[in-house]
C-alpha cells in the first residue's frame, strides 16, 4: 500500500510541472484516466489525447495547453538523456577532459 501511495505521489507530482498552476486539479483527473506521465501523453497522438481528455478535462485549450506542454518536457528530457548517454562513451572518458 506504501509503494502503491508513493508511486501516486510521484506521478501527481509529474503531472503537476506540465499542467497550468490554477489547474492542479486536473492533474487529479490525469491520474484517474490513467495518465502517469508527460511521456506518456507525448507518446500519444495529438488527436488521441483530445479525443480521450478534452471531455474528461471539459476544456479543449487546456487539452491542448497539457499536450503541448508534455511535448516540451518530451524534449528536455531527450536532451538531458543524450547528454548523459554522450558523457558516458569511452571515447569521451578516455579523452579526460577536465
Amino acid at each position: 500500500k506504501r509503494e502503491e501511495l508513493l508511486s501516486l505521489v510521484k506521478a501527481y507530482q509529474r503531472l503537476i510541472r506540465i499542467v497550468p498552476e490554477r489547474e492542479r486539479d486536473v492533474a487529479l483527473a490525469l491520474l484517474a484516466g490513467g495518465v502517469h506521465s508527460a511521456l506518456q501523453i507525448a507518446q500519444m497522438t495529438r488527436k488521441d489525447f483530445m479525443g480521450k481528455f478534452a471531455g474528461l478535462l471539459k476544456d479543449e485549450q487546456l487539452a491542448d495547453s497539457i499536450y503541448q506542454n508534455a511535448l516540451k518536457k518530451r524534449g528536455v528530457i531527450l536532451i538531458q538523456y543524450m547528454d548523459v548517454y554522450q558523457n558516458n562513451e569511452p571515447h569521451i572518458k578516455a579523452a579526460r577532459f577536465s
